[in-house]
């Protein structure tokens, strides 16, 4: 199966997972999709937009139509050409007391109807359950996964152990043992019933430290909108809902911010294909099927609105200001933002893009969390700044006059804005490369000259008259070209691209995260240098991955080169 990263904000990721013709893009959405029980028919579900289906392993061995799925096979019965996920059906099964489960028919039934992500029969953990309790539920849910990886390539690999941390751990450990086609992060339903979303994230943040980062991650049971941008954030890259069928089942009207009770409303907050049409008062007189379909229809659009705009925020880097946006819909989902920019700081550092090309809007004081202000901090230190003129930022502190121009200080938006002052842009330059390299780097590039654009912000940097590098109008990041890089070298981190690629990069290709050793910690945005096996340099470019990502992911560039370093450089 080929996964592979496209983009990247805040601990969210952008990627297309593909094989044999089918492909979703992820964060993505399981609709969940049950034959005894279409609220909507697949061609309605098609209609709207859904990429993957799933459907309860338990559910389809009981349904009438158990004979015809056989013969025909999942994709032939639903008439769906794309990826099909099936559960095992543990929490139904553990809801309704059935403590005999026989793993191997669960797992040669799911291979039988051909599905594409075939679910082991894992023991279900309450989050209030004793560590003991749980730790014997995990030690059997290892045996039934090991049997499940016998039997298919193209099983999940469910993450189990309660609210104790520790099981956690240990359960991802042995999950990093197999290739499975997805870790599924189990046992949280009831935390996102009672609103626990701070030991939710937890959970899944732990796991998401602890676990391979070349594997999607799916976090079953997360079915309301309101929660997507949050464990979006985190890293999750598969959610399932039955929550637009159940929801409609009770009248309930879903929006991105919380669920409405038809009998409460009395205009529609919503323009799709059925808020449109029909006004509340004809909805609440429609018989209770009509009205489950048709508001099964709208709470079906505004989850996949939902995805849709999540992964529209991770392309142009807002995935922050929409989950405070959403965070501001319930104060447990505020508590558990503030918590987890704290207590992970460190996988936000190293998972989120610095620069930027866009910049950041207070939206709350969490904003000062941001692993971006963070970072910005810690890299004032590489400046020496005590005999400089230096305006004062309550957000950063501080900053250099002549360095303002440089992300993220100007390109902070909110209540306290800096007015541009007037930069002496060689100073500037100079102050740049401490704070973008290390302190020392500026001593690495001496008589340059800056070349300004028509706003008089410098544009090219020269050494003797060849240019060595831009300044990024979107950022004011030096980019390094190969000489640049070469004067450099010192202080810029560094990647070995394998012998067998050493070639493609030497062509200006991008470096891909298989033939790729990073020497020092990489993390995404950075401009790095790739060495040769003989530790030459012979490129530059921008880091698109961590080390961690670079070290597993078997698919997808790791570094965009920039510019090829010639021998005789």
């Amino acid at each position: 199966m080929y996964f592979e990263i496209l983009d990247r904000d805040a601990g969210a990721r952008l990627c297309k997972l593909k094989e044999n013709g089918k492909k979703i893009k992820t964060p993505c959405i399981a609709i969940v999709v049950n034959p005894n029980r279409m609220v909507l028919q697949i061609k309605e579900l098609k209609k709207a937009g859904v990429d993957l289906i799933i459907a309860n392993s338990y559910i389809l061995m009981k349904s009438k139509f158990k004979e015809e799925i056989e013969e025909k096979g999942l994709h032939k019965f639903f008439r769906w050409k794309n990826f099909i996920y099936t559960d095992s059906g543990t929490y139904q099964m553990f809801s309704r007391g059935i403590k005999h489960i026989d793993n191997a028919s669960i797992v040669n039934f799911q291979r039988k109807i051909g599905s594409d992500f075939i679910t082991p029969a894992d023991i279900f953990t309450l989050p209030n359950e004793s560590f003991s309790v749980a730790e014997k539920k995990l030690l059997e849910t290892f045996k039934r996964i090991e049997q499940a990886a016998s039997l298919t390539s193209k099983f999940v690999l469910p993450i189990q152990g309660g609210a104790h941390l520790e099981l956690r751990k240990k359960a991802c450990k042995f999950a990093n043992k197999f290739e499975p086609r997805v870790f599924a992060i189990g046992g949280i339903v009831p935390l996102m019933n009672s609103y626990e979303y701070m030991k939710l994230v937890e959970i899944i943040l732990t796991c998401k430290s602890y676990l391979k980062p070349n594997i999607p991650v799916h976090a079953f049971g997360a079915g309301h909108p309101i929660t997507f941008a949050l464990l979006a954030c985190c890293g999750v890259d598969i959610f399932d809902s039955a929550m637009y069928s159940i929801a409609a089942r009770e009248g309930r009207y879903l929006t991105p911010y919380g669920t409405k009770h038809i009998a409460e409303i009395n205009e529609f907050p919503c323009s799709c294909e059925v808020c449109r049409k029909y006004e509340p008062r004809e909805v609440r007189e429609m018989s209770k099927t009509e009205m489950e379909r048709i508001i099964a229809k709208h709470n079906l659009f505004i989850i996949l609105q939902e995805i849709k705009l999540i992964r529209q925020s991770i392309m142009e880097n807002s995935l922050f200001e929409l989950l405070q946006i959403r965070a501001r819909a319930h104060v447990k989902i505020l508590q558990a933002l503030i918590f987890m920019l704290k207590k992970f700081r460190k996988y936000f550092i190293e998972h989120d893009v610095f620069p930027k090309p866009r910049g950041i809007f207070y939206s709350g004081t969490e904003t000062l969390l941001r692993p971006e202000i963070i970072k910005a901090k810690e890299k004032l230190k590489n400046v020496e700044a005590e005999r400089m003129e230096t305006t004062k930022s309550k957000i950063f502190g501080e900053i250099p006059k002549n360095l303002v121009a440089a992300y993220p200080f100007l390109h902070f938006q909110g209540f306290e804005e800096f007015k541009e002052p007037k930069i002496n842009w060689k100073v500037y330059f100079r102050l740049l490369l401490d704070y973008q390299f290390g302190r020392g780097a500026s001593k690495c590039i001496k008589n340059f000259e800056l070349e300004l654009a028509r706003t008089g912000k410098p544009r090219f940097v020269k050494v003797k008259g060849e240019r060595i590098g831009t300044i990024s109008a979107e950022t004011g990041f030096f980019i390094p070209n190969a000489k640049g890089a070469f004067l450099l070298k010192d202080f810029m981190k560094k990647i070995t691209v394998k012998k067998e690629a050493e070639g493609f990069v030497r062509k200006g290709k991008n470096l891909l995260a298989k033939f790729a050793l990073p020497i020092d910690r990489i993390y995404p945005g950075e401009e790095v240098l790739v060495l040769n096996e003989k530790n030459e340099i012979i490129a530059c470019g921008k880091s698109l991955m961590n080390s961690k990502e670079i070290k597993f992911f078997r698919r997808g560039a790791a570094v965009k080169i920039r510019d090829v370093i010639l021998r005789s450089q």
